[in-house]
């Protein structure tokens, strides 16, 4: 009976050795974890000082070379098409801005449009 009751008692106390080690284990991770949250909420950009703004504003219009066939110029159209560019047909002409053909091959042209449908049923093209 003392034999068993001495098992028990070493058990027991191999028990509460190991779980203070799993204590001290889980307290530097927890440590660890404080000490990373507090660097994400000191800098939480990444962003070191003296680096430029990440938007400084709208761009300036393009300069057009030669062979260009650009938008209106009128403020506030960028990427819009006038009714008069309408009217006049020359929307359907295309807009370019410093663009010239590389190349072509054949007869015909075209491209495709992929799309991508994701669990919440977004369609992207």
């Amino acid at each position: 009976m003392r034999a068993v009751l001495g098992d028990r008692v070493r058990q027991a106390r191999a028990s509460a050795r190991g779980s203070a080690r799993t204590s001290r284990t889980s307290r530097v991770w927890w440590a660890f974890a404080g000490v990373l949250l507090l660097l994400a909420a000191a800098n939480p950009t990444g962003a070191v000082a003296g680096d430029p703004p990440v938007y400084a504003g709208p761009l300036a219009r393009a300069a057009c070379g030669p062979g260009s066939n650009p938008e209106s110029p009128e403020p506030g159209m960028q990427g819009r098409v006038s009714a008069q560019d309408v009217m006049s047909g020359r929307a359907a002409k295309g807009y370019t801005c410093n663009t010239q053909l590389g190349g072509h091959y054949g007869s015909t042209a075209g491209y495709k449009v992929l799309r991508y449908v994701d669990a919440a049923r977004h369609e992207c093209a």
